[in-house]
């Protein structure tokens, strides 16, 4: 029986070659390098959305004031979104009222985005000369970050919406042991980000933060989108049916080709530092909420059963690690036979499986102040125990399902203190 069981590791396969493919296909562009910049000083919003109580913000503004002055820019404004009405900080604050309620009852991190939203409009801001850059609580900038913003946005032909990659550095020791590997692979899977955010297909997914998108067209398709925990995802998903559609209509189709360009995303490869959850709970819980929503966004919105069969074949992938991990323990005690063939192809999974670990590992360690040696060490850490971190990874897809109806709306843990090790890091660095 755990001869047959084994083909449970082939399943992930053809999704580990297609994130190697576009690991080598967009190697190039996934962060830009060309940091020569003439300021034509477009308007930017940084917005920092945080469900309140959170010191790194204060940080974290601060960070985007010393980047931007660093390359000579002024024409920006840092809001903060909160639900806290007892947030303050030294920059514009956007409290989220106890009794907003949108026209289709958002929830969770989605209220929020889309009271900032009205909250904009009423003030005139959402206009076609402004763009919003979102940050998380915890986002650092470097000045690689804003310089690839600005040539976007100043580019022949910027897109209205576009994301960079990120890396998780950023009190990187902070957590327990092992959280500190939770964010190891999750560089690597971001080379197919590019691809997500290229073209005229709708994202399979997107990122919640590093995403610069044009004020009017933020406007225009907002967040009111009901109860979702993944509204970034749904926000690319209506981006395209909301702004496509138009395109696609005769009768609007002159007025969105001039709102739009030639392709609604894009891709600014500006590089931002983040930071992996505090323990293992908050890594678990992280990824149940994705898992969730997406299947809220399954449920919800209305894009072509070809995309949704997409989405569903990664969730069940990513279910499947878990089974394939526990066979893979089992497989070191028990004697097994089976066909060289079968054998070979399962080296190929695991080594590339291990690989994608190291490489994103390779990302997350390089804006830190680790020597070499430490940074081999920390690697030979991570060849250990990638089996156990995998199984924390998958155990969350399994679990999801069971969470649902009582799921709620907990940020992932932050660090108590800004021990930002990437705070100096204002170079490019390629993986």
């Amino acid at each position: 029986m755990l001869d047959q069981l084994w083909s449970a590791w082939l399943f992930p396969a053809p999704f580990l070659l297609l994130f190697w493919y576009r690991y080598f296909r967009h190697h190039k562009e996934f962060e830009n390098k060309d940091l020569d910049l003439e300021i034509h000083s477009p308007f930017i919003i940084f917005q920092i959305t945080t469900k309140g109580g959170s010191p790194i913000v204060a940080r974290v503004i601060e960070r985007v004031r010393e980047v931007c002055s660093q390359i000579g820019y002024a024409n920006y404004r840092v809001d903060v979104l909160t639900d806290d009405p007892r947030d303050f900080y030294d920059a514009n604050m956007i409290r989220t009222p106890r009794g907003f309620e949108s026209p289709h009852r958002s929830r969770f991190k989605s209220r929020a985005l889309h009271y900032a939203v009205l909250w904009r409009r009423a003030r005139g801001d959402n206009t076609a000369d402004k763009w919003i850059f979102h940050l998380d609580e915890e986002s650092f900038p470097t000045t690689q970050t804003i310089i690839s913003v600005l040539k976007h946005i100043t580019g022949s032909n910027p897109t209205p919406i576009s994301e960079g990659p990120i890396v998780y550095s950023n009190g990187i020791f902070d957590g327990s042991f092992l959280t500190r590997f939770s964010e190891a692979v999750r560089p690597f899977i971001c080379y197919d980000c590019v691809h997500q955010m290229s073209g005229s297909r709708i994202p399979l997914h997107m990122h919640g933060s590093n995403l610069l998108v044009r004020s009017d067209i933020e406007d225009r398709i907002g967040w009111d989108f009901g109860t979702v925990a993944s509204e970034d995802q749904r926000f690319g998903q209506e981006a395209h049916l909301n702004l496509m559609s138009a395109a696609e209509d005769l009768r609007f189709g002159p007025e969105a080709r001039s709102m739009l360009g030639s392709s609604v995303f894009g891709w600014h490869g500006g590089l931002l530092h983040e930071q992996p959850p505090l323990t293992v709970k908050s890594w678990v819980r992280q990824r149940q909420r994705w898992f969730i929503g997406n299947v809220f966004n399954l449920q919800q919105s209305k894009i072509p059963r070809s995309v949704k069969a997409q989405i569903v074949a990664r969730l069940i992938t990513w279910m499947a690690g878990f089974p394939a991990g526990l066979i893979s323990i089992a497989a070191l005690f028990i004697p097994q036979n089976f066909p060289l063939l079968l054998r070979v192809l399962l080296g190929v999974v695991a080594v590339g499986w291990v690989a994608s670990f190291q490489v994103g590992m390779r990302m997350n360690l390089r804006p830190t102040a680790l020597t070499n040696r430490q940074k081999r060490v920390f690697h030979l850490e991570l060849l250990v125990l990638t089996p156990l971190v995998g199984l924390i990874e998958t155990y969350s897809a399994i679990t999801a399902p069971f969470e649902i109806r009582n799921w709620q709306w907990i940020p992932t843990e932050k660090q108590n203190e800004a021990t930002i090790l990437a705070q100096t890091v204002n170079s490019v660095h390629v993986a």
